[in-house]
């Protein structure tokens, strides 16, 4: 990858401390998203209602297939009692991945495979919250990073396929999530409620500059969206606005919904909408962690020489050349012995 950093020695032991650090990030993110899907299922009522009892696409089938008519069908309690029952076992489902998830290093592939019966109920669940939305694709591409988190942790354990080889997915996932938070909070989607009602909370906004802040955001979820998919300098700067914002909207469903008088019940409300949201942020702070960005003085440089004998176009961004860092940054061996230590290695 042109962003990582070719270290002079011992470069794939540091690749290989990168690598397991960011896919203990995404293990966490994938545990985040399933654990707290599993408790909005336990405690809450999911969207499959507005699908499950949408008269204008089940009632032609149920009238011709059932005994039963449409009004005896949502009003019947042993159907609704049926729905609840599938709704406790896909919660079951969501916790098992979970735990899949957080103990993969011990778990063997057969059973992790389980991971992809979990994906495929959190695509389920992000179609029932666009059917709720009016079929906004938008709605459906906000929950890309929480069902393509397992993707990519079965993937990169079980498939041994490399992060680097990964990382491109990664950063389109990240871009589709703040693209579409973009557009809602930009208004080309009608903007949520809720959302102006957390900023008001959480900033002591009035209603007009609530909508302005959001507005706002919104320009900038959608350029950080645009930068995500291209290789720049600019790139580390986007990824750690996305660790930001991606924090900052998920501690806002906690902070702007509390009320200290009712401590348990608000917690109870509104802890799981953070702890599902956990791969808004861990997921761009493991590209990071894996491409080096955090690491002080070691970046994009634009340099003619590649190497000896050779000679890039100028204006190409290339990765800096080992034996310029070699002079650069590591003067003499005790020197580089000191930055390695510092690294952890």
């Amino acid at each position: 990858m042109p962003w990582e950093i070719p270290f002079v020695k011992k470069k794939d032991q540091i690749s290989y401390h990168r690598h397991f650090r960011a896919l203990f990030l995404l293990q966490i993110a994938t545990a985040g998203v399933f654990l707290g899907r599993a408790y909005q299922h336990f405690f809450w009522d999911p969207p499959y209602r507005a699908f499950l009892w949408d008269e204008s696409l089940l009632r032609e089938w149920i009238e011709i297939n059932t005994s039963l008519t449409w009004h005896e069908y949502v009003t019947n309690p042993t159907i609704n009692h049926m729905i609840q029952n599938g709704i406790w076992v896909l919660g079951i489902l969501f916790f098992i991945c979970g735990l899949v998830a957080l103990f993969i290093r011990r778990i063997p592939k057969a059973y992790g495979r389980i991971l992809w019966v979990g994906t495929l109920g959190l695509v389920i669940l992000s179609i029932c919250y666009m059917k709720e939305y009016f079929y906004h694709l938008g709605q459906f591409f906000e929950f890309t990073l929480q069902f393509s988190a397992p993707v990519f942790l079965y993937l990169i354990h079980y498939e041994e396929t490399k992060f680097k080889d990964a990382e491109p997915w990664i950063r389109g996932a990240i871009a589709l999530t703040f693209l579409c938070h973009g557009l809602y909070a930009l208004g080309y989607y009608p903007t949520p409620g809720a959302w102006v009602q957390m900023v008001m909370n959480g900033l002591g906004l009035n209603e007009g500059a609530a909508t302005v802040f959001l507005r706002v955001v919104g320009w900038i979820d959608v350029l950080v969206a645009f930068g995500l998919f291209f290789k720049s300098r600019y790139l580390p700067g986007f990824l750690w606005y996305a660790v930001f914002w991606g924090l900052l909207t998920a501690l806002a469903r906690v902070w702007a919904n509390f009320h200290f008088e009712f401590f348990f019940d608000s917690l109870h409300q509104s802890v799981y909408e953070l702890v599902y949201r956990i791969p808004h942020f861990l997921v761009p702070l493991a590209v990071l962690m894996y491409s080096g960005f955090r690491l002080r003085g070691l970046s994009f440089q634009k340099i003619k020489t590649v190497g000896s004998g050779s000679t890039a176009p100028a204006g190409t961004l290339m990765p800096p050349n080992p034996e310029s860092l070699k002079k650069t940054y590591f003067q003499d061996r005790e020197t580089l012995l000191e930055k390695r230590r510092k690294l952890g290695i």
